[in-house]
C-alpha cells in the first residue's frame, strides 16, 4: 500500500506530501521549513475541529518556532462569500493558510488560497469527505452547488489519534462517501462503453483498485482516509469529480440546492448511493428491454426543458442549466443509438457490473455498520419525494449516469414504481 501511495502522489499536479498515521502533526513543522521555506502560516478552523486539532498543531509550530500569526477561528457556513471572507484575511496578512478541519473549512481555505495564488495546507480532524485532495471546492454560490476549480493542498495531514476520535456521524458520512464510490464506477463503466466518457485508466485505478479494501467492516479509519484521500488525488489527476462522482451525487446536488435537508454531504450521498444502486438492481433482474418508445429528440428536450423550469425557476437565470441540456440532447446525442448499444452490449456490461457493485442489501448493511442512514425519513426527506428526484437531478449536468441509463432504456417510470413499490429505503 506504501508504494501504491507512493505511485499516486507522482501523479499529483499539487499535493507533494500525504502522512495519515500516529504523530504526523509532530512531523509538520519539518515539512513546512523542507517545502515551504521562509513562510509565515495562519492556522483556519471552526470551533469544534480548533478544540479536535487546532490547538495541538498551534503549539506544535509554536514550539517549533514557525512563524504563525493569530488564529482565525469561526464557525463559517459553506457558501462561496465565506471564501471571500477568508481570502480577504490571507491578503491582508500576506501568509500561507492552514486549514484544520474537514469538508467544509478545507473547500473555503482551498478557494481562498487559490484566490491568493498562495498554498495551502490541511489538517484533517476526520475521515469525513473525499474532497481533502481534490482540485476544486464545491460550495453553494448564488444558491447552486458549484464546484470551483482551484489547486489541491500542498500538503495533507492526518493524525491517527484524531481521525479515530473524531464524531460517529462525521465517521459514517465519510464511509458512506467512499462507499459512494461503487456505484460511481459502475456509472463510469457505462458511460465508457457508450463512449459518452471514456475511462481514464490511472484516475480509474486511484479509486477503484484497493476501494473495496478500504470499506472494510469493522473500519480501519486511517485506512478509509487513505481511500478518500485517493479518490481526491484522481480528481486532481484528471481536474474533474467523473472518477468519484455519480448518479448519487446528482441525488445529492438536488438535496443541497433544494435546502430539503441539512444533513452532512457523505449521508446524503449515501442515500442516493442506495438509489442508484437500487435502479441497478431494477436492470439486472428485469433485464433492458420492453422500454416505451422513444419520442423525438426535439420533443424530449422540450419537456426536459419544461421541467427544468418548473423545477429549479427559484434559481431565477437557467440558462448554463438550459446549455447543458441542449447539450446533452444535441443532434450528434441519439437515445435511440444508445438505447440501441445498451440492450445489444447489455451481456458484457451485465457482467461487468455485477462485478463492481455490492447488493442493495450489502450496501444497506455497510452502511448500518458504521450508523450511517439507510432511509430517506433519517435525513429528513419523504421517500417518495426523495425517488421521484431521480428526473430532476437527471437534468443537472452532462455526465452519463444510471439516472441517463433508464432514461434512454424507455424505463424510467417502471424504475421508479419498482423502487416505491419495493423496501428501498423503507428499513
Amino acid at each position: 500500500m506504501k508504494t501504491f501511495l507512493e505511485e499516486a502522489l507522482k501523479k499529483a499536479t499539487d499535493t507533494k506530501i500525504f502522512l495519515s498515521e500516529v504523530g504526523a502533526i509532530k512531523k509538520l513543522p519539518q515539512l513546512l521549513l523542507e517545502h515551504l521555506p521562509g513562510k509565515t502560516f495562519t492556522l483556519i478552523a471552526d470551533e469544534n475541529t480548533w478544540k479536535a486539532a487546532g490547538e495541538m498543531v498551534g503549539h506544535t509550530l509554536t514550539e517549533a518556532k514557525i512563524p504563525l500569526t493569530s488564529p482565525v477561528i469561526e464557525n463559517f457556513e459553506g457558501t462561496y462569500k465565506s471564501a471571500e471572507q477568508i481570502s480577504r484575511i490571507i491578503k491582508e496578512r500576506a501568509t500561507v493558510p492552514i486549514a484544520v478541519g474537514s469538508g467544509t473549512i478545507n473547500d473555503l481555505v482551498k478557494l481562498a488560497a487559490q484566490q491568493n495564488s498562495q498554498p495551502y495546507i490541511v489538517v484533517a480532524t476526520a475521515p469525513s469527505v473525499d474532497g481533502y485532495a481534490s482540485a476544486g471546492a464545491a460550495l453553494l454560490t448564488d444558491g447552486v452547488k458549484m464546484t470551483h476549480p482551484c489547486n489541491a493542498p500542498a500538503i495533507i495531514i492526518g493524525e491517527s489519534a484524531v481521525l479515530s476520535s473524531a464524531p460517529k456521524e462525521l465517521k459514517s458520512a465519510g464511509y458512506a462517501d467512499l462507499l459512494a464510490k461503487v456505484p460511481a464506477g459502475g456509472d463510469w463503466l457505462v458511460a465508457d462503453y457508450l463512449g459518452e466518457d471514456p475511462l481514464n485508466r490511472e484516475s480509474w485505478a486511484l479509486v477503484q483498485h484497493h476501494l473495496k479494501e478500504f470499506l472494510t467492516i469493522p473500519v480501519d479509519w486511517d485506512n478509509l482516509f487513505k481511500g478518500l484521500t485517493l479518490a481526491g488525488l484522481a480528481m486532481q489527476y484528471q481536474r474533474d469529480s467523473r472518477p468519484v462522482s455519480g448518479g448519487e451525487h446528482l441525488l445529492s446536488h438536488i438535496w443541497e440546492m433544494e435546502g430539503k435537508t441539512p444533513y452532512l454531504h457523505g449521508h446524503k450521498v449515501g442515500i442516493g448511493t442506495l438509489i442508484t444502486t437500487a435502479l441497478y438492481t431494477y436492470l439486472l433482474e428485469e433485464g433492458v428491454e420492453g422500454g416505451e418508445p422513444l419520442k423525438p429528440r426535439e420533443e424530449v428536450l422540450k419537456a426536459k426543458l419544461t421541467l427544468l423550469e418548473d423545477s429549479f425557476s427559484y434559481l431565477g437565470d437557467l440558462s448554463k442549466m438550459e446549455r447543458i441540456l441542449q447539450e446533452k440532447y444535441s443532434v450528434t446525442k441519439s437515445q435511440a443509438q444508445r438505447r440501441e448499444s445498451l440492450i445489444e452490449g447489455w451481456p458484457l456490461l451485465q457482467e461487468k457490473l455485477r462485478a463492481q457493485l455490492f447488493s442493495y442489501e450489502e450496501s444497506e448493511e455497510r452502511l448500518k455498520a458504521v450508523g450511517a442512514p439507510t432511509t430517506a425519513r433519517e435525513i429528513g426527506l419523504v421517500r417518495e419525494t426523495a425517488i421521484e428526484d431521480v428526473r430532476k437531478a437527471q437534468l443537472l449536468r452532462n455526465r452519463y449516469t444510471i439516472l441517463d441509463v433508464i432514461d434512454d432504456l424507455g424505463v424510467l417510470e417502471k424504475a421508479l414504481e419498482y423502487l416505491k413499490d419495493g423496501p428501498f429505503l423503507k428499513s
